[in-house]
């Protein structure tokens, strides 16, 4: 990002605990876990990833000549679906 761009300090903070749910991701910490408690906090770290691809893309293209993230964004998820 540029010198003049605006950070977004919630997804900054988003971004810290999903770097740490990816750090659980390949510590395999949840393999010590009860079967349930497993599953859950694995069902948990893994939107870490997709949520790091979505913020990176949505902040890629910030300037209007493809109308912004938001437009990227919007044909993204209208793509997928």
């Amino acid at each position: 990002m540029s010198d003049n761009a605006k950070r977004i300090d919630t997804i900054d903070v988003f971004r810290i605990i999903a770097a740490i749910f990816v750090v659980g991701i390949h510590s395999k910490i949840s393999d010590t876990m009860p079967t349930m408690a497993r599953n859950f906090m694995d069902m948990v770290f893994s939107l870490a990833v997709p949520f790091f691809f979505i913020t990176s893309g949505y902040f890629i293209n910030t300037d209007k000549t493809y109308g912004g993230g938001k437009t990227i964004l919007k044909k993204g998820v209208s793509a997928s679906i």
